[in-house]
């Protein structure tokens, strides 16, 4: 978004006045359909062992108790009508951002049994320094990173280091992931 506006204050502004009119049908279109579009119209111009690396969030650490949802929609073909997947699967509008990630992240891994895809794997950031972030804090507390936080775990699935890693979730959220599931399945 900030190549194509040209500016970061105009990117932020246009971000926090959309963030309020975006409803679960939009954000579905933008962060799963739209992404995955992109990814199959790119896939053919990968180099051998090239690599998509997919930046989904912490807000999708619900993939594992709604990954029947999340693998039906992931598996649907195409760009559809976004509005007719919610109605379908019954996704509040207010759920949009955390099923867009959990959708994101199950079909990283079912991504990399298709053939044109050499190597998906993705990078789940706690809350990052964005416009949503107080979205972020108002779910999950203070925490929050950066993307110079983010960004190394982002190249070394990029590099023929991580040849090897594929369909695989990197947490880069300073030990949030952990710690919600500690909470949740070991206290």
């Amino acid at each position: 978004m900030i190549t194509t506006l040209g500016k970061p204050n105009r990117t932020t502004n246009l971000c926090k006045n959309r963030l309020a009119a975006f409803g679960a049908a939009d954000t579905l279109a933008i962060n799963f359909f739209g992404l995955r579009a992109l990814s199959e119209a790119l896939a053919p111009k990968l180099r051998e062992g090239g690599s998509v690396v997919n930046v989904a969030s912490i807000a999708g650490y619900g993939w594992r108790e709604n990954g029947a949802r999340a693998a039906a929609i992931a598996r649907t073909t195409g760009f559809p009508d976004a509005a007719e997947i919610v109605a379908q699967h019954d996704i509040p509008n207010d759920a949009g951002y955390p099923v867009s990630k959990e959708i994101l992240l199950v079909w990283s891994m079912l991504a990399t049994h298709q053939e044109q895809f050499r190597r998906v794997n993705a990078v789940s950031p706690g809350p990052v320094e964005t416009p949503i972030l107080q979205q972020f804090r108002d779910v999950l507390g203070d925490a929050r990173v950066n993307s110079d936080d983010i960004a190394p775990a982002v190249l070394f699935l990029c590099t023929d280091a991580a040849r090897w890693t594929n369909g695989t979730n990197i947490a880069t959220d300073g030990g949030l992931e952990a710690a919600v599931t500690v909470q949740a399945h070991f206290s």
